[in-house]
């Protein structure tokens, strides 16, 4: 593993391995390399075929490749797990060569999620008031302290895009961070944002001790009801394809599949 030093650098590795036909999970935006490189995050490892990019997080790697031999095995050590993500349209397009390709490599599977889809004026809203319920949005360092907790316990560290303090404020300045609480006690969370009209749903968390009492139910309600805007209003989300309760959740709500889903890898 080499570290990236400059842009020049990066862009040497794209000329000599991102050509035609190249197998390729990199969604990183060009931004992204200029802030990364600048701190030092980034690093590569390549061999004459294939080439993989590995951003540094806190105590794993994510992993970006860019593969145009299947027969040449990349080895990857780093010392620390690494993780990538593989986004296919279409169930029947599930990428089996590349996944076996880095099965051989020594990862292994990890978790799958499913993009889902809802369009406001086709949703089945649900705005039943709950006695003991209250959602607002996040403010005081308290509350933003509360979410980052529970994102912490609940989510996977590895691909459910663990929040920073600094990023959770950010979202609650926007008011993009409810809480829910019940009798007084903070019972959960829902952060959402807005990118090219469409209110992603980015994160929701259930405090263990208020499971099963419609919580979830509640925080989804409020999303939706506060982020329409007009006819068609958008929606979208990714689920875990094996977390029914909440699959089940959001099909009440009217959401579908929009028939993409992305795989995930380890190896640690």
């Amino acid at each position: 593993m080499k570290l990236i030093e400059n842009e020049e650098q990066l862009d040497d590795l794209f000329e000599r391995y991102f050509i035609k036909k190249t197998q390729t999970n990199n969604y990183l935006l060009a931004d992204s390399y200029h802030t990364l490189i600048r701190e030092r995050k980034l690093y590569y490892t390549d061999s004459e075929s294939n080439c993989a990019l590995f951003l540094q997080k806190d105590d794993f790697f994510r992993m970006y490749y860019f593969i145009n031999n299947v027969e040449e095995i990349l080895n990857i050590g780093m010392g620390l797990p690494v993780v990538m993500e593989i986004i296919y349209r279409g169930e029947n397009n599930y990428p089996k060569r590349i996944i076996d390709y880095w099965l051989n490599c020594g990862f292994a599977n990890h978790l799958t999620r499913v993009n889902m889809q809802g369009v406001y004026d086709k949703l089945e809203l649900s705005f039943e008031e709950f006695e003991s319920f209250t959602i607002k949005y996040a403010e005081s360092a308290f509350e933003i302290e509360y979410a980052k907790k529970i994102i912490d316990a609940t989510l996977d560290k590895y691909t459910g895009d663990i929040l920073s303090i600094i990023e959770l404020k950010q979202y609650a300045d926007n008011n993009c961070l409810l809480i829910a609480y019940d009798g007084g006690q903070p019972a959960g969370i829902l952060q959402f944002e807005i990118k090219h009209g469409v209110v992603w749903l980015g994160h929701i968390c259930v405090d263990s001790d208020f499971r099963g009492k419609g919580i979830a139910k509640k925080l989804v309600s409020r999303y939706l009801k506060d982020n329409f805007t007009s006819i068609p209003s958008r929606y979208q989300l990714w689920v875990l394809n094996n977390n029914l309760p909440a699959l089940e959740l959001y099909r009440k709500f009217g959401f579908t599949s929009a028939n993409k889903f992305t795989t995930s890898l380890i190896k640690r």
